[in-house]
């Protein structure tokens, strides 16, 4: 029979040796390399939409040296340029010249009007007009001058 100290000593032993098994099946073993993915991506140039720069398009013009009026115009309420240039056809430097852009159906006789440019010496110019969408027409009226008036819309 084993005396208490033998049994001890085997308790002991048998105690050491289960830690150690036990130590040995729970230590981590060699970590494995982590899976790694590999993706190519095909870079695609992209070229930015161009922007074209708004254009100035005519929507009339008259050329003349007394009063006239054009046709019906249609603007589409974007900006709209006048450009003008009046040129003394009497020598005396006196001249006297309107430019009216009149909502069709309007009679500037009847209805009366004030000029969108009013010009009172030769020479050349622009300016740029605030008009709602609609139909409209360019009416110029001059005295002792050559001219010729453009209306211009951007688009």
């Amino acid at each position: 029979m084993m005396n208490s100290a033998s049994r001890t000593a085997a308790a002991v032993l048998a105690t050491f040796a289960l830690t150690a098994s036990l130590a040995a099946c729970s230590s981590p073993s060699e970590p494995s390399e982590p899976e790694t993915k590999i993706e190519q991506v095909e870079e695609v140039e992209t070229q930015a939409p161009e922007v074209s720069e708004p254009q100035w398009t005519t929507v009339a013009t008259l050329t003349g040296n007394a009063d006239q009026q054009s046709d019906t115009i249609t603007l589409s309420g974007g900006k709209t340029r006048v450009t003008y240039d009046f040129v003394d056809s009497s020598g005396y430097g006196s001249i006297i010249g309107a430019i009216y852009v009149l909502t069709e159906g309007t009679d500037l006789m009847t209805d009366g009007g004030i000029p969108d440019v009013m010009i009172s010496e030769a020479g050349a110019g622009e300016t740029i007009l605030r008009k709602s969408a609609g139909d409209y027409y360019l009416k110029v009226t001059s005295a002792n001058a050559n001219y010729t008036v453009t209306v211009e819309e951007q688009k």
